[in-house]
This record gives C-alpha cells, structure tokens and sequence, in this order.
C-alpha cells in the first residue's frame, strides 16, 4: 500500500518565505539538460549550467528540496577517514594532495 507523502517539518521548510507550486511538465520540452530531482545538487548543477548558457529543465517528483537536502543537516567536513595510515603510506607530497583535496571540494560546493 502507497501512503500519500506529507512533508516532514524542518527549519528549511518552515523558513521559506512563500512556497512556490511549479506546474506538472505537460507536452514536450527541449533543453540541453535535463536534470532529475530538485535538492542541493540538482539545484547548483541546474545554476551552474544556467550561467554558461545552457537552456536547463529540472523533473522533481514532488517539491524543491522535498527529498534529503530538506531534512538533514548535513555537513562537509574537511578530512578522510583513516587519513593518518594513508598519509604515512604516501609521503609528504601525497599528504599534501590528501589533506588539499577536501578543502578544494569543500570550495567547489560553496
């Protein structure tokens, strides 16, 4: 049995200041992408192609942010799991690499 979904209350959904009810795509469309799903990801693909020209069309199932990136507070954090073992096996130049790279994506995503 299919249950009908409801929201789960969270600061984000209760802090948008005017909810916006996109219509149901109807008929055929033409985009250079199409993007599946309106969270965090889908939404910065969905800007990110936009202002390189890109003509960009987003499919979400339900409303922006509904899914994970309207529940969680997630986080990036700047490190790896088991970093010291991968480290001393990979010298100092790896290191380098190893602790630059998690900044570098945290940078990308901001």
């Amino acid at each position: 049995m299919i249950l009908p979904q409801s929201h789960t209350r969270s600061y984000y959904a209760d802090s948008v200041n005017q909810p916006i009810d996109y219509a149901p795509l109807e008929g055929a469309v033409r985009a250079d992408v199409c993007l599946i799903g309106a969270g965090f990801t889908g939404i910065s693909t969905d800007l990110h192609l936009a202002e390189r020209g890109f003509k960009v069309h987003i499919v979400e199932a339900n409303k922006v942010g509904w899914g994970a990136s309207g529940r969680n507070g997630g986080q990036m954090i700047g490190g790896i799991s088991g970093d010291r073992k991968m480290a001393s096996a990979l010298g100092v130049e790896g290191e380098r690499i190893l602790y630059g790279r998690p900044r570098h994506d945290v940078l990308q995503v901001s």
